[in-house]
């Protein structure tokens, strides 16, 4: 049966593994992970840096727009991780399981930087036409009259 073991119900003496296929499955084990760590590059997949008692973020479920953020304003803190699955506790004392590619640490330093509305009050508004025009001019046999320019 293709090289696999029976599974019967009678008692009976099970010979070794051959050779062959301990060898097989070493190559195959092998070319696993070879080909894992070729995706793992190709995907740009990293190591996850969330460390328990960080302040995190949550990611929204619902989808309401697509001007809605896509993370929830309030802090949530790391209590543990387990693979890919993280328990988080809200500020209310909430605790909820996600998996860790619905969290995103929490970098403070991010919020203090000034918004473009303070910049703006600083500079003047300098504005511009939205395209280049030529000058405009008269043709030379108009030279002679005198005719009033709108502008």
């Amino acid at each position: 049966m293709l090289s696999r073991e029976p599974k019967t119900k009678l008692p009976e003496l099970r010979g070794q593994r051959s050779f062959l296929d301990e060898s097989s499955r070493e190559c195959d084990w092998q070319h696993q992970l070879e080909h894992r760590e070729y995706v793992d590059s190709k995907c740009g997949a990293t190591n996850s840096s969330l460390a328990l008692g960080d302040q995190v973020l949550l990611r929204t479920t619902s989808t309401s727009g697509k001007l809605t953020p896509n993370f929830e304003s309030p802090l949530y803190t790391l209590l543990t991780k387990e693979g890919n699955e993280v328990v988080v506790e809200s500020e209310d004392g909430v605790a909820c399981r996600r998996d860790s590619s619905f969290v995103k640490s929490y970098d403070p330093s991010a919020d203090d930087t000034p918004t473009a509305d303070i910049t703006l009050e600083n500079q003047e508004v300098q504005t511009r036409d939205a395209r280049p025009s030529r000058t405009i001019r008269l043709p030379e046999r108009f030279k002679d009259f005198v005719i009033d320019n709108p502008k």
